[in-house]
C-alpha cells in the first residue's frame, strides 16, 4: 500500500537554504536595522557551522523577530521548536546534538522522509542509560519506534520486535513522502 498525503509547501523548509551563502544575504539585506539578529538565527537554523548559541535567543530576539516578521511561520515554528528542546538543565547535553540531527535531516524525517515541520520531533537516541544522540522523526515514525522499542521488551516479545524494527527499518517501505 502507497500512502501519498499532500502538504502544503508553506510547512516544508526548502532544502535548498542550507548552508545557502545568498539566502542569508537576501534575508539580511532586505532587514536592514536587524542585520546582526536575523544574521544568527539564518545561520543557527540552516548552517553546519552553528550548532550552539541557542541561548542567544534570548524572549528579547524572539519577540523582535516575530513582531517584525522577520521569519516565515515555518522557520518561527522550527526556532521555537528547537529553543523549547535545547534549553533548560541539560542545555549542555542536548543543545548542540539536537540541533546538529535537526539540520543534518534538513528538518526532514529520517525515516519516511516526511517534510512537514509541524510533524517532526526530535527521537532520544539511548545506549546503556546515556544519551547517545537524536534522530530527527515524524509522528508517525516516532509512535511506530516507540511502540517497538519501549513497549515489546520483555523477553517473549524479543522475537517480534526484532522483526518488527527490521521491517520497520527495511529500505523495501515505500517511502510516500515525494514532492
Amino acid at each position: 500500500m502507497k500512502l501519498i498525503i499532500n502538504i502544503d509547501s508553506e510547512w516544508i523548509i526548502p532544502e535548498e537554504r542550507f548552508n545557502n551563502q545568498n539566502y542569508l544575504s537576501e534575508k539580511r539585506d532586505n532587514n536592514v536595522p536587524f542585520k546582526g539578529v536575523i544574521e544568527s538565527v539564518i545561520k543557527y537554523l540552516y548552517f553546519d557551522t552553528q550548532h550552539n548559541g541557542i541561548s542567544t535567543f534570548n524572549n528579547i530576539k524572539k519577540k523582535i523577530i516575530i513582531e517584525n516578521n522577520l521569519l516565515e511561520p515555518r522557520e518561527i515554528i522550527i526556532l521555537k521548536y528547537l529553543s523549547s528542546r535545547t534549553n533548560g538543565r541539560l542545555k549542555s547535553q542536548y543543545g548542540a546534538l539536537a540541533i546538529k540531527e535537526a539540520k543534518d535531516a534538513k528538518y526532514r524525517c529520517k525515516v519516511c522522509g516526511n517534510p512537514d515541520i509541524r510533524t517532526l520531533c526530535l527521537d532520544h537516541i539511548w545506549v546503556d542509560e546515556k544519551l547517545e544522540g537524536f534522530k530527527m522523526l515524524c509522528q508517525n515514525c516516532h509512535s511506530i519506534k516507540s511502540r517497538l522499542e519501549d513497549w515489546c521488551g520483555d523477553k517473549k516479545n524479543r522475537n517480534i520486535k526484532e522483526a518488527l524494527i527490521n521491517l520497520h527499518n527495511s529500505k523495501t517501505i515505500l517511502k510516500p513522502f515525494t514532492l
